[in-house]
């Protein structure tokens, strides 16, 4: 890959033309953590669509109205509960695992 760019005033690395930008990165941050959030509830979605279920059956699996299964889905994924999203992830055959990175190291939590 190449790692230049073409300006009008000719070639420059990416480096130098990134730099040259004053990008506010903890704006960029923030809105690549909410891409990620959007990311998460496609990918529920989908998830839920690929295994050919409703949300009316999702429902009904989970004992509660279509109406919350719809809002989840749309729901920041940052305000439901762990529990929540296991009782989603269980009815469609699959398990929640929480991934900890903390000083360098990386473990799974069991939510048994």
């Amino acid at each position: 890959m190449n790692d230049s760019l073409k300006t009008k005033k000719g070639f420059v690395s990416y480096a130098k033309w990134r730099e040259s930008q004053n990008f506010d990165e903890k704006k960029i941050a923030g809105r690549v953590k909410k891409l990620y959030r959007k990311l998460l509830q496609y990918k529920l979605r989908e998830l839920r669509i690929s295994k050919n279920i409703t949300q009316q059956e999702l429902a009904e699996a989970l004992g509660i109205t279509q109406n919350r299964v719809s809002k989840f889905e749309r729901l920041d994924l940052d305000k439901a509960e762990i529990r929540t999203i296991r009782r989603y992830l269980e009815a469609l055959g699959g398990t929640l695992v929480l991934q900890v990175e903390l000083e360098g190291k990386s473990f799974q939590l069991a939510l048994d």
